[in-house]
């Protein structure tokens, strides 16, 4: 919800929550509203989840992290999240990437104020390695990251949206025949985490016309409600 505000510009609130209300039958999670628009929304949510080793490199990750984050200690304004690969690429040593990240944080200052304006994330590159980094606050001096892997087929994650996909379409039907904009949304506890545009390709091509009169489909990943990234597939 704050998500959707903030890239709408709304004041979208909690008005109902017709699974609790109605035990007797299959129903939605959550209606929203915002008294200035039209129309309501319909939400329907879950999780994704998959076992995973972390890898054998994650002390190393640890490690590498730690001294970028000291190299960055005051140089530069605001907090930022940064979503990198899985492992660490053998061109980022932590000096050379922490003088790069600061020269790219003031580099990109306007879309990074912007990311924090709306929750959302920018694509960057730092030697020619691509990623992604939200600013999450406007002072604290806080870098943190999530290690982004990439979506197999057929695992955990593809299987369990599909699951999602088809269980919670159903229920959203008699709300889209009223009119409700409606949504289905999936917090991922996955680890690894995944990049977003892979996120967006794997969950459209799970969707078919049994799920047509689902308007959105939104992963959230990270910490809510402060510190997550929310991908909505087009």
């Amino acid at each position: 919800m704050r998500w959707l505000n903030a890239k709408r510009g709304a004041s979208y609130q909690l008005t109902s929550e017709p699974d609790k209300t109605q035990r007797n039958r299959p129903e939605i999670d959550y209606v929203l509203a915002d008294s200035t628009r039209s129309p309501e929304l319909a939400l329907e949510v879950s999780s994704v989840w998959r076992s995973g080793d972390a890898g054998k490199g994650d002390a190393y990750f640890t490690k590498w992290f730690e001294e970028v984050r000291k190299r960055l200690h005051g140089r530069v304004n605001g907090s930022f999240n940064l979503g990198l690969p899985l492992e660490v690429p053998r061109v980022w040593d932590a000096a050379g990437f922490a003088d790069d990240l600061v020269a790219l944080i003031q580099r990109e200052a306007v879309q990074l104020a912007d990311s924090l304006r709306t929750c959302g994330i920018i694509a960057v590159e730092i030697r020619g390695i691509r990623f992604w980094v939200r600013q999450t606050a406007s002072d604290g001096g806080l870098l943190d990251y999530s290690r982004l892997g990439p979506v197999e087929p057929n695992a955990g994650f593809v299987r369990d949206m599909k699951r999602v996909l088809d269980a919670k379409a159903p229920k959203l039907k008699p709300y889209k025949a009223q009119g409700y904009e409606t949504w289905i949304v999936a917090y991922s506890t996955a680890w690894p985490l995944y990049p977003p545009d892979d996120v967006q390709r794997v969950v459209s091509s799970l969707l078919s016309a049994e799920h047509a009169h689902v308007d959105h489909v939104g992963i959230c990943y990270g910490n809510p409600p402060n510190d997550a990234l929310f991908v909505e597939v087009p």
